[in-house]
């Protein structure tokens, strides 16, 4: 597994990041099972491996998924840059993966190219993404991206943003 996880600050553009953080952690702690590897990668603009792939071992007792875990930084470490570029991040996961693997995209989602299909399916990557459009974004760029995973064999979450409704 490789969580791709966008770092810009435009990610907390709702006050969200906080919940993004300990949802992604928890995943990494407890929601993964001891014998999978699991490594990082943080992207904005460009992408890097935060951690490399690593076997978790068993949750509650583990160092290695303490040490993956701790690169899901505060609000605070989050990027000024305003891109997104998925395809950097999913470029930096096929060099960490090689051949098969789950990528776990979770991203603003407005800058889904349907060029990484070719990617994902010559690599046996299955992708699933959360997809976290800013307010007023429509979901354009999730479209994309549900159709990418679901030709990748994973799936699409879209998570849409609250409207804030007159009270009558």
């Amino acid at each position: 597994y490789m969580v791709l996880l966008e770092n810009s600050h435009r990610m907390n553009s709702r006050g969200q990041w906080d919940f993004l953080r300990t949802a992604a952690r928890d995943l990494v702690m407890r929601g993964l099972p001891s014998s999978a590897h699991l490594g990082v990668v943080l992207f904005n603009e460009a992408a890097h491996v935060a951690h490399p792939l690593a076997l978790l071992g068993e949750a509650g007792k583990s160092r290695t998924r303490q040490s993956v875990a701790l690169q899901i930084k505060s609000k605070h470490a989050l990027s000024p840059s305003e891109g997104s570029c998925v395809q950097c991040a999913v470029a930096r996961a096929v060099e960490s993966l090689g051949e098969g693997g789950v990528l776990i995209l979770i991203s603003r989602a407005d800058n889904i190219s349907v060029d990484l299909l070719p990617l994902l399916i010559k690599h046996r990557l299955q992708l699933f993404s959360i997809a976290l459009p800013e307010a007023g974004v429509t979901a354009v760029g999730s479209k994309s991206l549900e159709r990418l995973a679901h030709a990748s064999g994973g799936s699409a979450a879209l998570v849409v943003p609250e409207t804030i409704q007159d009270e009558d």
